[in-house]
């Protein structure tokens, strides 16, 4: 009788033991080729905390006692693991004015997963860097450098284009001595100035010295250009370049103080122009929006900013790899009155010029918007077979229109066709 009474009373604590946390109890063997884990995982079931949205991580078995009344409590029990990542080894190495780039691929694992890779050139050992995304390749190389120093990295993307590793630092030194547009050549000199940079992709160059053009280049598909200017004399020289985009929309001017020596060419690497900006309007509807577009280098993260009636806002937006970008900005957010909006890239000081317009009670569309694609002579904002035969009709023919000559060289050959295909859209 004693021993009934007993079980019968451990059967009734079970139950109200059971009742009260709602407990489960759960496990599952491990098993591989060389071990098995004998049930590793043993918990308490979920539905019961003292927080709003408490959420247990553990290892072992939990006993909860006091008062539970969470309605989201979620029990998490099992081995803890963290994901994995192995970045690959980085090999640069020259040839004439050019730096090739290869690496192992990367490999993750438990949450990560490789998607592509973007590479990073600077001028001195650990940066700043300037990025191209190159895609899931093992592969890639700058062209048409400058003579110099340059190192080089590797960040590996996830999914959601997230850096997530960083292969080791490789410094090359550039012998070749091209100077011309983004791949192009040049004359070689003893004595003068060179530069290099990034502008946006098949933009225009210029370098003035005393407010007169001296040089200009085409920067390549990555926007990456060379240029430079002989000199016959020492002097104190200040050189002025900017950048013109394929939709013709001019970038600020950038001066650079120089000091030339005989037998001596002084190198400016890492020019950056920040983004030429259009609106198309300069009076705003209040509750309407401001379409804010230009070019910029290309996948950048931009903020543009608005400026007045003592408030500052900012909006987000990404160029394409073409550099293009493009934001209806809302106007309900602000008060009427006067304002000014500029775009810049993210953590960076470099501006655009500044654009004035007013929020008001009727739109005022301004009679110029130049924010188009080059080659898009209808302005559909494609670039197919309608835009390929437009351009095939002025093929070789003088005076061609502005839209159709899309690197701005009152010529159409082959580079027009090039860079039509960079843009098309189908």
């Amino acid at each position: 009788m004693k021993n009934k009474i007993h079980f019968l009373k451990v059967i009734l604590f079970f139950f109200i033991m059971s009742f009260i946390f709602h407990s489960s109890i759960q496990a599952a063997d491990l098993t591989s080729t060389n071990f098995i884990v004998r049930d590793p995982v043993i918990g308490t079931g979920g539905g019961f905390g003292t927080s709003a949205s408490f959420q247990l991580f553990s290892e072992g078995d939990t006993i909860f006692t006091g008062v539970n009344d969470s309605l989201n409590f979620i029990g998490h029990y099992g081995f803890l693991y963290f994901p994995f990542f192995n970045s690959g080894v980085l090999t640069a190495s020259t040839t004439g004015s050019n730096a090739d780039l290869t690496w192992t691929g990367s490999s993750a694992s438990s949450g990560w997963s490789v998607s592509g890779y973007r590479t990073g050139i600077a001028n001195v050992s650990g940066g700043p860097y300037t990025y191209t995304n190159v895609g899931n390749v093992l592969s890639y190389s700058y062209t048409s450098l400058s003579a110099g120093n340059y190192c080089f990295i590797v960040d590996t993307l996830d999914a959601f284009n997230n850096v997530i590793g960083t292969s080791n630092e490789d410094c090359v030194t550039v012998t070749g001595t091209g100077v011309g547009g983004g791949g192009g050549g040049g004359d070689i000199f003893s004595t003068g100035v060179k530069f290099s940079g990034q502008a946006y992709p098949f933009s225009s160059v210029f370098l003035l010295k005393g407010g007169n053009e001296v040089e200009s280049t085409i920067a390549n598909s990555n926007g990456y250009f060379n240029l430079g200017f002989e000199e016959n004399s020492a002097k104190n020289v200040i050189y002025t370049l900017f950048a013109i985009d394929v939709s013709g929309n001019k970038s600020l001017l950038i001066n650079y103080p120089v000091v030339i020596e005989i037998d001596s060419v002084a190198y400016l690497n890492g020019v950056l122009f920040s983004p030429t900006v259009v609106t198309d309007k300069s009076t705003v509807k209040f509750g309407d929006y401001l379409e804010v577009s230009g070019y910029a280098i290309q996948n950048r993260e931009l903020e543009i900013v608005v400026e007045g009636r003592g408030n500052k806002t900012s909006f987000t937006s990404y160029s394409l790899e073409n550099g293009f970008y493009e934001l209806q900005v809302p106007m309900g957010v602000l008060d009427r009155g006067e304002y000014k909006v500029y775009v810049k890239y993210k953590n960076d000081s470099r501006i655009s010029k500044l654009i004035r317009f007013t929020i008001g009670d009727v739109n005022v569309f301004n009679k110029v918007e130049i924010s188009n694609i080059p080659g898009d002579c209808n302005f559909d904002r494609n670039i197919n077979l309608v835009d390929f035969s437009i351009l095939a009709f002025w093929y070789g023919k003088d005076n061609p229109p502005e839209c159709v000559d899309t690197n701005k060289d009152r010529i159409i050959n082959l580079v027009d066709f090039s860079i039509l295909a960079f843009y098309w859209t189908g």
